[in-house]
């Protein structure tokens, strides 16, 4: 369905019923739902142009105020219930396969469809793009691929329609590298800090895969106009007991999981949030890294030391099979925040990790016991 105005065409998006309910009870989404969508979007797309290696770009700061504006008179002309300006926004670029008019449109399609990649890179897990724009009320994308460039603007649309889009630039770019820059507004009035926003990033549990990889370059533009390098800062191991556990795990009667403890020099601090800690078991399948976990033994006092993975790739297969179903029962939260801890395997994981764990902090205790002795 579209729509005819001022020369440009708007595009009507669709959604599935099931998947707004699921996705827009949520409420609002930060910084810290915002940025893992992004980063791991232009991941796969650098995976999708066939290149080992990439770069990938994060800004955070203050709109372009001649886009601002023309951004307003648009949406006061379509008379749609967009967000008509902002103080702030991100910004991710990236070097991968890129976009042009033909892959927008597959791309915003409707809602809860699956995305045109196999899922072997990003896989099926959070929002999506459309969601967080959606989220926020606007939503741009600037790209090249085969030889054709697009500027598309992303918002909500006028009466039962959930969102709406239009091409606003649509040319041939002969000779111009193929790429993409996706711009997010931010619903704030002040941005955290720039040591915040350091942190924030270089510690986001489901961007360790992309941090841990040197074959992926992440760059953040703060606030301030600082450019820096992105890397995870992994944990000091202790020099006599790296490495607690290692070894494949029985999940269910056919799913196991590979459980790595390690132990690290220093205590961990816990932080103020467990999707930026550096503690905790790590979940991954696949290309995501969902959660940090401790089981049922989250705030005991032996796991201050502790951090490691949990390697369950059945995760990607389950959550794939689910999304084909009419009622189906997702592995991971709809917002990101975590695996679904009422799914019946997600419910074993934790029971396997607790088994690993549960011997190995009890000797914590001990070692810790005996040294307060000394």
């Amino acid at each position: 369905m579209s729509a005819v105005l001022s020369g440009r065409e708007v595009h009507v998006g669709a959604v599935r019923g099931r998947y707004f309910r699921e996705n827009f009870a949520q409420g609002g989404i930060d910084l810290s739902q915002i940025v893992p969508e992004l980063v791991t979007n232009a991941d796969a797309a650098i995976a999708g142009g066939g290149r080992g290696r990439g770069r990938i770009e994060l800004a955070v700061g203050s709109p372009d105020p001649r886009f601002l504006q023309r951004w307003s008179e648009q949406m006061r002309a379509l008379r749609v219930p967009a967000l008509r300006s902002w103080r702030f926004e991100i910004r991710c670029g990236d070097d991968g396969i890129g976009v042009n008019a033909a892959a927008v449109d597959r791309r915003l399609g409707a809602l809860g469809e699956l995305p045109e990649h196999d899922g072997a890179q990003r896989g099926l897990f959070g929002r999506g793009l459309r969601d967080v724009w959606l989220a926020q009320g606007a939503g741009r994308i600037e790209g090249v691929r085969d030889g054709r460039a697009v500027e598309s603007w992303f918002f909500p649309a006028r009466g039962d329609d959930p969102y709406a889009y239009l091409h606003v630039h649509d040319h041939d770019a002969p000779g111009r590298p193929a790429g993409s820059v996706v711009t997010v507004p931010l619903a704030t009035e002040r941005l955290p800090a720039d040591g915040r926003l350091r942190t924030l990033v270089s510690q986001l549990v489901q961007l360790r895969p992309v941090l841990e990889d040197p074959d992926r370059e992440l760059m953040l533009e703060l606030p301030s106009g600082q450019l820096e390098l992105v890397r995870f800062p992994a944990p000091e191991p202790d020099e006599t007991r790296p490495v607690l556990f290692d070894q494949d795990v029985k999940v269910t009667g056919e799913i196991t999981a590979r459980v790595t403890v390690r132990r690290s020099a220093r205590p961990l601090s816990p932080g103020t949030s467990r999707a930026t800690r550096l503690g905790g078991l790590v979940v991954r399948s696949g290309r995501a890294a969902h959660e940090s976990t401790l089981g049922s033994h989250e705030g005991h006092p032996g796991a201050r030391h502790l951090y490691g993975e949990v390697r369950c790739d059945a995760l990607e297969t389950l959550q794939r099979h689910a999304l084909d179903r009419p009622r189906p029962q997702l592995v991971v939260k709809v917002d990101r925040s975590g695996l679904n801890d009422n799914h019946p395997v997600v419910k074993a994981l934790y029971e396997a990790i607790d088994r690993v764990l549960r011997p190995i902090l009890a000797e914590e205790e001990k070692r810790a016991g005996a040294q307060a002795q000394r």
